[in-house]
């Protein structure tokens, strides 16, 4: 039990001492990037016109971000965007999501594949640089 305590407690002070991205946005995903997440931020998507998904794909993608630097320095979800994972900014962000479309729905492919993209980047750009939007 005592070995538990002391590891929850090794793991708050790392999360007290963490910094922020350079970029709000612009840094590689601090947390793990689950299937829930690229479904989620997609069915965002949806409820937007054509035009406008990138730019709330990248919208969602730097909520996440400041809501883990949020949690990493309080302790406390963000209140706006939650714990810091796409999931949470999605739902907190657009409220209640679409149902989970079928793969043949092509809109939701289309949104799929613009958060498969925007991860894509983040994760394979040079540690501390910035990045362009989702397009």
């Amino acid at each position: 039990m005592g070995r538990a305590l002391r590891r929850k407690s090794q793991l708050s002070e790392k999360r007290a001492q963490a910094q922020p991205p350079q970029f709000f946005g612009k840094s590689p995903l601090c947390q793990p990037v689950l299937p829930q997440d690229v479904s989620s931020v997609a069915r965002a998507l949806l409820a937007v016109p054509a035009q406008e998904r990138s730019n709330l794909c990248q919208t969602l993608f730097d909520r996440a971000d400041m809501a883990e630097v949020h949690v990493a320095r309080t302790g406390a979800l963000h209140p706006l965007w939650g714990n810091g994972s796409l999931d949470a900014a999605a739902r907190h962000s657009m409220g209640r999501l679409y149902q989970e479309p079928l793969w043949s729905d092509v809109r939701y492919i289309n949104c799929l594949r613009i958060v498969l993209a925007a991860l894509d980047r983040r994760l394979t750009r040079p540690k501390g640089a910035a990045g362009g939007d989702v397009r």
